[in-house]
């Protein structure tokens, strides 16, 4: 998929990269999302789930690492979907 291309569509998966671009190219605005949307998740992980690799909120590289990924898995199962149909 055309990632530039995609991002020109007026649907979801032009409107789900949009999205990605505008949270990721800013790093005070991924980690406010990072905060709201993960915070209260990661704050009541217990002890022994946190001592190893746990995302932390002030790292951007990797949220958006995170994000892109996430983005990536999202585009892929779409475009499977739309190859089955």
């Amino acid at each position: 998929m055309d990632r530039a291309q995609a991002a020109q569509r007026q649907d979801a998966v032009g409107e789900l990269i949009r999205l990605v671009d505008s949270i990721a190219g800013d790093d005070a605005q991924l980690a406010t999302w990072a905060s709201a949307e993960l915070g209260d998740l990661l704050n009541v992980l217990p002890t022994e789930v946190t001592t190893g690799d746990v995302l932390r909120l002030d790292n951007c590289a990797e949220l958006r690492a995170l994000l892109t990924d996430a983005e990536a898995t999202v585009l892929a199962r779409i475009a499977t979907a739309s190859d089955s149909a």
